[in-house]
């Protein structure tokens, strides 16, 4: 997906890749990640967990089918193992459940999924491989660690497909992010920079704006990750009680997956009842990390009203553009180095205005946003 960096502030480029042999097998003996001590669950321990429970049942091809007709599966809805009520199955639920608790007490949240990818290799996709995002800033990955079921390790090129199949496990995928974009929306609206919408009169309506179409151009995405996890966060300004606030939101975008694809989703971006003034901001980011989504909402709200105390005075619309570029500027280093990847912003969009195949700050971006009345029933 888009990996560029936050510039200036927050500058993480993509380096040249090292080169590692594709699906290169490596005999010498890898012991596993040890589980943290902490809350955090470990990739490469349910992995383990898993080898051990697929050749326990005999399920690797039910397996591999269930994945490859279905998008990611969170692991306790995978049928397959699921439907044989094994001990070593429910063991290892208990246990990623025990820690899940922990984890969300913290802020984090942490859903172990399941996806399928076929290998590049008519001769060799028949053999499959259980694999894991690494650990860290992706641009310092050397290889995807990988095991075959007799537990063998396999040192996957990060770029390059692999020629075997391979099942990817992953705790900060999909299922993850969905529930991370709910937790900060209300979040944000116990901290107050979320007001709820209020009810609409039969009159009023919605005075929307709508992206119409995005596409966006720069992919340097492990394979491992699969597709993006891309999400908007929307800014504007809102007065109560003769205090000028911020108005924050968190957008998710499931469908935007691919470079170089335009995707037409005709999606709400902007509800101008938010807004107390006809000017907002759009940034989009790529999820991939697993930051306390907690401390995050708390650093935007600190951030945000430093900001708008400092313009007191300004005109409004500065004051809106501003914050855009604070939304970058307050959001912690470990988010970005942890793999969250800032992708574009579109500063100080106006409301009834059309924005036609507008490029991004960023220059990654490409967007028709374009102003949309729903009326009442």
């Amino acid at each position: 997906m888009v990996t560029m960096r936050k510039q200036l502030i927050l500058s993480l480029f993509f380096g040249v890749c090292l080169l590692v042999v594709s699906c290169q097998k490596d005999d010498s003996v890898t012991e596993p990640e040890k589980i943290d001590n902490n809350f955090l669950l470990s990739n490469e321990a349910i992995t383990m967990d898993l080898i051990s429970i697929v050749n326990e049942s005999h399920s690797l091809s039910s397996l591999t089918t269930e994945l490859r007709n279905n998008d990611p599966i969170r692991l306790d809805q995978v049928k397959v193992l699921n439907n044989n009520s094994s001990a070593s199955m429910s063991k290892m639920l208990n246990k990623i459940n025990d820690k899940q608790l922990l984890a969300e007490k913290e802020g984090v949240i942490q859903i172990p999924e399941l996806s399928f990818l076929e290998g590049s290799d008519a001769d060799k996709k028949s053999k499959v491989l259980y694999a894991f995002p690494p650990k860290g800033n992706e641009n310092e990955w050397k290889y995807i660690k990988a095991f075959d079921s007799d537990g063998n390790v396999y040192n996957l090129d990060v770029h390059q497909k692999p020629d075997y199949s391979v099942i990817i496990v992953d705790v900060n995928g999909k299922h993850a992010f969905k529930e991370v974009v709910n937790r900060m929306n209300k979040e944000l609206t116990s901290l107050g920079i979320q007001v709820e919408r209020g009810a609409v009169s039969k009159a009023d309506g919605l005075e929307t704006t709508v992206l119409e179409s995005i596409s966006l151009k720069n992919d340097s995405e492990p394979w491992i990750k699969g597709a993006a996890e891309i999400y908007a966060i929307s800014s504007g300004i809102i007065e109560r009680d003769g205090e000028v606030k911020p108005q924050v939101r968190i957008i998710e975008m499931p469908y935007l997956d691919y470079q170089g694809t335009t995707y037409y989703p005709n999606q709400v971006m902007l509800f101008w009842k938010d807004y107390d003034y006809q000017a907002a901001n759009i940034q989009f980011f790529e999820h991939d990390s697993n930051y306390n989504y907690k401390e995050l909402c708390k650093i935007l709200f600190d951030g945000l009203f430093k900001i708008i105390s400092a313009a007191t005075g300004e005109p409004i619309v500065a004051m809106v553009g501003e914050m855009g570029s604070a939304v970058i500027e307050i959001i912690p280093d470990a988010v970005f180095t942890d793999d969250d990847d800032y992708v574009d912003s579109y500063y100080t969009i106006m409301k009834n205005q059309t924005y036609q195949d507008r490029v991004g700050a960023n220059n990654n971006a490409t967007a028709t946003f374009k102003p949309l009345f729903i009326p009442n029933n």
